[in-house]
């Protein structure tokens, strides 16, 4: 009697996926497990959760550059229903991409989370410039000669120094 092999990584029930990235020196290992059948869970706790879809749970491993490891767990609820653990695991972490592209370049460049303007609505008109003025960045030519294009920073510090790459910068606004 021979058994067909068993697929692991998903059943009608759950699915399972592994991702390993290598970033900045360190060594990220990210393991997805979507529940989608919930009929173990009593009818009470389902009912609590209004259009409860799947249960995920994502271990994150991370190696740092000293040689450590260090994991952590989450546990998350979702109104989707049928999505495998693969897509599910790039909906958690899309929002770090908004972080990583917008928040964290704001405080790197402007230093926005050291703002402590507190003057009615300047601290919110303040916060738009900063927005403003990232997006002129983004959009400005890069005049470098070398392969890579220029850092965000680069621009910034050239438009201090060239009046005429300034204009260039403020005539996309």
């Amino acid at each position: 009697m021979t058994s067909q092999p068993v697929n692991l990584t998903s059943s009608e029930n759950w699915s399972f996926h592994i991702e390993e990235e290598k970033n900045r020196g360190r060594l990220e290992k990210r393991q997805t497990i979507v529940c989608h059948n919930l009929d173990w869970m009593s009818q009470k706790i389902r009912d609590a959760w209004k259009d409860l879809g799947c249960i995920i749970l994502v271990q994150r491993q991370v190696l740092d550059k000293e040689g450590n490891w260090r994991t952590e767990i989450h546990h998350d609820l979702s109104s989707l229903k049928g999505v495998e653990a693969k897509q599910m695991q790039k909906y958690i972490r899309s929002p770090w991409r908004i972080e990583n592209s917008c928040h964290w370049v704001l405080d790197t460049l402007f230093r926005e989370d050291h703002n402590q303007t507190g003057k009615r609505n300047a601290a919110k008109n303040l916060g738009t410039l900063r927005r403003m003025a990232l997006n002129a960045l983004k959009e400005a030519t890069d005049h470098s000669k070398r392969k890579r294009p220029s850092s965000l920073t680069k621009k910034q510090l050239r438009s201090a120094h060239d009046e005429s790459y300034l204009e260039e910068i403020l005539s996309l606004v």
